[in-house]
């Protein structure tokens, strides 16, 4: 019997590339991209797929899967020649991707191939804790450090990497900074507002839930002894106590810094919902805080700003994308955006992502950006990791940005030249700057892995300077800032050739070559049973790997060329 049920023959042997994507969504995306290079049959696996599907999906040139995915077709990952995990950071966490590459690791001789990809290589901040992590994730995946660079990554038309964030950063409120401990938000809110030390809107809000709970014969409230998150679920079929139970827990899990966001979500609601429901006392307490609450608040107005400002200047080329932390907030943002006359008429059928929407609706929201029937994305880090939105104009973080990763992620998604990436919120113990900083670092910990390879890293430069060099089969679009690279293996042999072929016209204007002929008389083979003819390959004075045989100058040559790329283990070799 099959892993997942149902019964059938073995499956068919693996094809040689296994790709892992860390979510669905982004199983069609790269699958999409893997096609696009051409010559390479490409399968999916994006879970709850019949035996027919998987089994065709494994007949492919290259599998892109899900590690969870992937996990129910019974095939181990290491059967993979070459192994690739997109976004490969997460292989520091609690991840399926951990696990694939330990079993990897694990697995006897011949081992599969590792290439990671991802434009941050830890969530870290700190030098130490960095190089710690840095040094982690080579070993977790047997693998060295190369990078795309910065002439590379413009020829592809990335150019988010060059870009500094944009600070509008408001004065915050709420609990000051030294006061806040994560682990007990809960407790320490509940402990302000018995003391009434909690904020007046805390206060205020926290009375008017209570009058709501105890309009409910023999209910039990969930606010003291439940987790934030679960809150909303025991309002059941209560519309207005779900959105009281949510702005709430927004305050909570914020310091009560969030009250924008949650006078908002209140605003939104419908008061009038279930009203027979509830005592006179909480209507009226209701209607009274409710009715006072403003719209007008700083960040969202400076929200406004921004995007007025860039519809004014970019016009009909205008598609902008706004980050946020909690799927609430999307609701919020779309909300506010419609609510202004002025935005209104501009923003084209404004969409959310977040952990919440289908998969399908996702698709359809991507597609819709990306044909230009809708011109504002609304999103949490969902969207933030991977997805390819080529044509995002502006990117604002709504919310502070966390961990380099999420800096990079989100400014990764505003890459077009001359595009615009803007932060309105940022911690004050850890900075946008700080976060660039420790990109900046990563790079120093990239070169000097590239500068202890020695002639590889000139070889490099020399590569992407190029005017002949060819198109490489790892775009910017896929490879982002940083890779991870494990040493060669065999591949499989069609694949091989035609990368062969690509290697040696792109090094063309790179390497030297010095051709002879083994025996002096062109004679068709020489000592140890090799072709007649020999090619060598030199950069800068200096041969680089072994001699290339063949029949021929030209496969000499080829051979020559083929056998110095994998030696400089070049970020072109797959």
């Amino acid at each position: 019997r099959r892993r997942g049920g149902g019964c059938g023959p073995p499956p068919p042997p693996p094809p040689p590339v296994l790709f892992l994507v860390p979510t669905r969504l982004l199983v069609s995306q790269q699958a999409e991209a893997v096609r696009a290079w051409g010559g390479l049959s490409v399968g999916e696996i994006k879970g709850q797929d019949n035996y027919a599907k998987t089994a065709t999906a494994l007949s492919a040139d290259v599998v892109v899967a899900t590690a969870e995915s992937h996990a129910a077709t019974g095939v181990p990952p290491s059967r993979y020649k070459l192994v690739v995990f997109d976004e490969c950071h997460h292989v520091h966490k609690k991840h399926p991707y951990h696990a694939v590459a330990i079993s990897i690791r694990g697995a006897s001789s011949p081992r599969s191939r590792i290439l990671g990809l991802t434009a941050t290589l830890s969530y870290e901040v700190g030098s130490e804790k960095l190089e710690a992590a840095v040094q982690t994730l080579k070993a977790a995946l047997g693998a060295r450090l190369i990078t795309a660079d910065r002439p590379e990554l413009r020829a592809g038309g990335y150019h988010a990497a060059e870009r500094v964030a944009d600070l509008r950063i408001e004065p915050r409120g709420g609990v000051p900074p030294s006061e806040r401990d994560h682990s007990s938000v809960k407790e320490d809110f509940w402990a302000r507002v018995d003391v009434g030390a909690a904020s007046p809107f805390a206060q205020n809000l926290a009375r008017c839930v209570a009058l709501l709970e105890a309009s409910l014969p023999d209910f039990v409230s969930p606010l003291r002894t439940e987790n934030c998150g679960d809150w909303v679920g025991f309002a059941g079929a209560r519309p207005l106590l779900a959105d009281f139970y949510e702005a709430l827990r927004v305050l909570v899990v914020s310091f009560e810094e969030a009250e924008d966001a949650a006078s908002l979500l209140l605003k939104m609601s419908d008061a009038s919902a279930d009203e027979e429901t509830w005592s006179p006392d909480a209507r009226a307490a209701i209607a009274s805080f409710v009715g006072g609450l403003s719209e007008d608040w700083p960040r969202f107005a400076q929200l406004k700003t921004v995007l007025r400002e860039e519809l004014d200047r970019r016009g009909e080329s205008f598609c902008g994308v706004v980050f946020v932390q909690q799927r609430v907030t999307t609701r919020i943002v779309r909300y506010v955006v419609g609510a202004d006359a002025a935005l209104a008429k501009d923003i084209v059928s404004p969409r959310v992502i977040h952990a919440g929407t289908p998969p399908s609706e996702d698709v359809a929201t991507l597609r819709a950006f990306a044909a230009g029937e809708s011109n504002l994305l609304i999103a949490t880090n969902k969207a933030e990791e991977g997805m390819d939105l080529p044509k995002g104009s502006v990117v604002v973080c709504f919310d502070e940005v966390l961990t380099p990763v999420s800096l990079a992620q989100s400014r990764g998604r505003a890459r077009q030249e001359r595009s615009e990436f803007i932060v309105l919120r940022q911690r004050e113990d850890r900075t946008v700057r700080d976060l660039e900083a420790v990109e900046r670092h990563q790079a120093d910990v990239i070169a000097r892995e590239e500068s202890a390879r020695g002639e590889a890293v000139q070889v490099s430069d020399a590569y992407y300077q190029a005017e002949e060099a060819a198109p490489r089969l790892l775009t910017p679009a896929t490879l982002s800032n940083a890779a991870v690279a494990s040493p060669p293996s065999p591949i499989h042999a069609k694949s091989a050739r035609v990368r062969l072929k690509e290697r040696c016209d792109c090094l063309r204007s790179t390497l030297r070559f010095q051709e002879s002929v083994a025996d002096g008389r062109g004679a068709a083979l020489s000592e140890n049973g090799h072709p007649g003819f020999v090619s060598e390959a030199w950069i800068d004075g200096k041969r680089v790997g072994n001699r290339g045989y063949g029949n021929s100058k030209a496969e000499a040559k080829e051979n020559a060329a083929a056998d110095a790329i994998s030696s400089l283990d070049l970020p072109v070799t797959l």
